[in-house]
């Protein structure tokens, strides 16, 4: 059997190998970090050439550059140290996705981030005789990829503007190459079922999303058509005042109007093992935020430094430092949209306005775009006029050890990072005006403990700063019952609509036509 060995702080790591029968333990890989070690699932134990004296598989790590990749490993027993070849390398992640390896053609699939770190690819390199990896997949659309067959893989894939489409690919092994040529086979996101099938493109690398909706009976099927006249996003990136480029994406309302600027929602996770700044379809995974766009406010989604898929160093940003970095790269992505007037159409005879309007930003995540929230109040109480916090962490040493011990390191070695990294370090920072926090967490979530909440309102109280908290007694980490995500969207949009905005203002988003295509739009979905 084989053991993957994690040390308390998370920065040394070790693969054994135990055999049963003499109890003879063996060290397959073995690294440290001076940050931390991801643990993942890329990994892959060869069936056809391993024994007991012998063992050879794939492993991913990001001890070389800090970036996630490749290795081929192998060890004899009477060996004292593997033989560990590098098969991919560069400024670029592996993806923590499984591989799938084809043993007879020495061949590894895998997914990653190659050409940008904005869309997810499936690549293949041959671990005999490493090279440039091969891309696989269709590039200006996020892939997700399965496979359980050296002939064929599922292919799940979509883009900013172009919902999710199944396909089943055909893969051709020549001597020298592998062609992908494809079995082009739709099938419908909802039942899973084929509904199309047509030739391949010819030549195959010439397929498009379009070619597979071409008669008039598949584009009764065609999502695009769902949401043909709904929310568009402008993806952008700026660089941060370090030098660091980030990326964001703008959703402007949805009427509107040149020349005028919009109360703004920022949504935010912004902790580790997450991107939301990806080209890929966001419905319905953000329609809770997105649908925003429809009472007239812009949406910006921006991803700081410590979010995934950019590195280790970029990720590390963080480290021991929670709560105390993350915003500053979300306020300088607000700033550049608002400077540079990015999105913005001019009209006629008018100066040109930015989108957003910085004097009224609301902030609004879950989890740890909950604890960012009411930091973002807190700390810039003058940049965010409303914050909408979701099942928010308030105290790290409340939540998962396993997970804060990774970043924050140990409690009792880092009590000053703990403090600081604390909401209720900022309790005296939060606004004294009424209707600027709403706090919503469900009574069993069985993730962040409702005690992270039953400690920061007890604390609001003693001070008595305002705010208002709704609880969902039956509900956990995520709302899952239709009926209390209706009550809580409902809040939120009432929040927004009468808090953030003007009495003028407020009037015109409550107008019946508008109301009417809120309706009509979430019907349609």
């Amino acid at each position: 059997i084989w053991l993957q060995l994690l040390s308390r702080d998370q920065k040394q790591a070790a693969l054994v190998k135990l055999v049963l029968t003499s109890h003879a333990i063996e060290i397959l890989w073995q690294e440290t970090n001076s940050s931390w070690i991801n643990i993942t699932d890329v990994y892959y134990f060869m069936q056809t050439l391993s024994s007991v004296h012998h063992v050879k598989l794939i492993w991913s790590s990001e001890r070389v550059n800090g970036y996630r990749h490749l290795f081929l490993v192998e060890k004899y027993s009477h060996e004292s140290n593997s033989r560990i070849t590098q098969l991919t390398q560069g400024e670029w992640c592996c993806v923590d996705r499984p591989l799938f390896v084809d043993e007879s053609r020495h061949l590894v699939y895998f997914s990653a981030k190659m050409h940008t770190p904005l869309e997810s690819h499936f690549y293949v390199v041959s671990y005999d005789r490493p090279e440039s990896p091969r891309l696989l997949t269709q590039l200006g659309f996020s892939h997700q990829v399965s496979m359980d067959s050296a002939d064929y893989f599922i292919d799940c894939f979509s883009a900013l503007h172009h919902p999710q489409v199944i396909l089943i690919q055909k893969l051709n092994h020549t001597p020298i190459s592998i062609e992908k040529s494809a079995l082009l086979m739709p099938v419908s996101f909802k039942k899973q079922e084929p509904v199309y099938t047509r030739p391949p493109p010819s030549p195959p690398p010439s397929f498009r999303f379009e070619d597979a909706f071409l008669s008039p009976e598949t584009q009764l099927l065609d999502y695009a058509l769902i949401y043909n006249d709904r929310v568009h996003g402008e993806m952008f990136s700026f660089t941060t005042l370090d030098g660091t480029p980030l990326y964001g994406c703008l959703y402007k309302p949805r009427y509107y109007e040149p020349g005028k600027s919009y109360p703004t929602l920022l949504h935010i996770y912004g902790g580790p093992k997450t991107q939301l700044v990806l080209n890929e379809f966001k419905f319905p995974r953000l329609m809770r935020y997105l649908m925003s766009v429809y009472f007239n406010f812009a949406v910006v989604i921006i991803d700081s430094r410590g979010s995934s898929d950019r590195g280790l160093q970029f990720e590390s940003h963080l480290q021991q430092r929670l709560g105390r970095v993350e915003l500053k790269d979300q306020i300088e992505g607000l700033e550049f949209l608002h400077n540079t007037q990015f999105g913005a159409i001019q009209q006629e005879g008018e100066p040109l306005r930015p989108v957003i309007d910085m004097n009224r930003v609301a902030i609004t995540g879950w989890s740890y775009g909950g604890y960012l929230s009411l930091m973002g109040l807190a700390q810039y109480p003058d940049v965010f006029k409303m914050a909408i916090a979701g099942a928010p962490v308030t105290q790290w040493e409340l939540y998962d050890a396993a997970y804060t011990e990774r970043y924050m390191g140990l409690p009792a070695e880092n009590k000053e990072d703990y403090l600081h990294s604390s909401v209720l370090n900022y309790l005296d920072q939060f606004p004294n005006t009424e209707h600027r926090l709403l706090i919503v967490h469900g009574l069993i979530d069985e993730n962040v403990h409702f005690r992270n909440t039953e400690q920061l309102v007890a604390q609001l109280d003693k001070l008595n700063k305002p705010y208002r908290l709704q609880v969902y007694p039956s509900e956990k980490h995520g709302l899952r019952h239709a009926s209390v995500n209706e009550h809580f969207e409902t809040l939120m949009y009432y929040w927004l609509s009468n808090y953030l905005v003007t009495v003028e203002q407020r009037a015109r988003q409550y107008d019946v036509t508008l109301c009417q295509c809120y309706v009509e739009s979430n019907s349609s979905i």
